[in-house]
């Protein structure tokens, strides 16, 4: 940043007029604010990420040469070996604490076991420390382990060659039509399409919330899942947002189930669908869910910076006792009626989507009056049938 090296004593073109110092001497020169700060420094993920240089060793067997095009150029020579020795005595004091946690599970489980046959000798059998339930888990780690390493392959066979494709055609909206009537139709390509049908294939919702799976892996169910996805996401086009906004749907619809917090059977029975849906591994069933939140205001406070207000509908409140006469419950008319403005909706082209809004009009709370459009709803255009990528 500068307008040339007048100001420089020493012919820097970095530097701005009038400057006396140089931005040689660890100063950079910020014309807008007149300020002198270190330049900004980003950090290289691929070589800086070791967590993800882990992940894509074991799908990379060249892994040298994959991270050495990718590495930066060190001027000083130095200065690399001595982030070299660095990393080196990082990686051997993470493995003498791995050796450590090995050891102490180690003897947990000797004392276990042991603890497991004076049980057993005095008629109080314990399985959790049977050397059945070890094998059984041994097993369970390695059909897990075969499971995201398999993923891990197809996302660098399928996904990445997608990838180019859907950078080329990204998702973009038709304000008019060719008569200049105003339609607001949403463009998306074929591998976005494609890439809904195949999360749903791929069950990377679905086992967070299937009951066996649940059953089977305990604690590792989530873990599973968040391990495929971080594999998923960086090959998918973006398709990993509107997933994780449909997971968030998904496991707020779970936590209404479990505490029954609708009276009405009719609602109940509609979120049970719907949820089933969100979790589906059926791509003719499966739906993803928006979350339509911020608003003009921005911030972290979401609830207290929401300005939408749900008003009931008259309908609505003459049919709570009564519930809906056509005996149909997943269409039944709308309960509230939204006064607001929402300024980001996420997952635009998603089946259904949740918003927030409150439910009293405060006095101190102005309601945000949307600019009124000729239609509210953006229907979505499916691209041109096209060859389908390998399933």
């Amino acid at each position: 940043v500068g307008f040339g090296n007048e100001g420089c004593p020493q012919g820097n073109e970095q530097c701005s007029p009038g400057y006396e110092g140089c931005v040689k001497g660890n100063a950079y020169d910020t014309v807008s604010t007149g300020f002198f700060q270190e330049g900004p420094k980003v950090a290289n993920m691929y070589t800086d990420d070791q967590t993800f240089r882990n992940i894509l060793r074991q799908f990379h067997e060249e892994e040298g040469v994959f991270f050495g095009r990718l590495r930066p150029h060190y001027h000083n020579q130095h200065q690399h070996q001595q982030q070299h020795q660095h990393q080196l005595h990082q990686q051997q004091q993470h493995q003498h604490q791995l050796h450590q946690q090995r050891q102490q599970h180690q003897n947990q489980h000797e004392e276990g076991a042991k603890q497991s046959q004076t049980r057993q000798r005095d008629g109080q059998g314990d399985t959790r420390w049977d050397r059945r339930g070890d094998r059984q888990w041994e097993e369970q780690w390695s059909a897990i382990d075969e499971k995201i390493k398999s993923f891990g392959q197809r996302c660098v066979d399928v996904y990445c060659p997608m990838l180019r494709n859907m950078e080329r055609n990204k998702p973009w909206l038709e304000h008019r039509d060719a008569f200049g009537k105003h339609v607001n139709r949403l463009h998306v390509c074929h591998e976005w399409v494609w890439m809904k049908k195949e999360a749903a294939r791929q069950q990377l919702v679905h086992q967070a919330y299937n009951k066996h799976y649940r059953d089977t892996h305990h604690s590792m169910c989530r873990l599973v899942q968040f391990s495929m996805l971080h594999v998923y996401s960086a090959n998918s086009g973006m398709f990993g947002c509107p997933l994780a906004m449909t997971d968030g749907a998904a496991a707020l619809l779970e936590s209404l189930i479990e505490h029954q917090h609708f009276e009405k059977t009719f609602e109940m029975e509609y979120i049970r669908n719907v949820f089933s849906r969100l979790t589906s591994e059926k791509p003719d069933q499966f739906i993803t869910s928006g979350q339509w939140m911020t608003e003009r205001g921005g911030g972290s406070d979401v609830r207290g910076g929401t300005r939408t207000i749900a008003i009931p509908t008259k309908d609505h409140l003459s049919k709570q006792a009564s519930g809906p006469k056509s005996g149909v419950p997943y269409t039944y008319p709308a309960t509230h009626n939204l006064y607001g403005y929402k300024w980001f909706s996420s997952a635009t082209d998603a089946d259904i989507a949740i918003t927030l809004a409150n439910t009293q009009l405060s006095v101190n709370a102005p309601v945000d009056k949307p600019t009124p459009t000729p239609s509210n709803t953006i229907p979505i255009i499916p691209p041109i049938p096209s060859t389908s990528p390998s399933t």
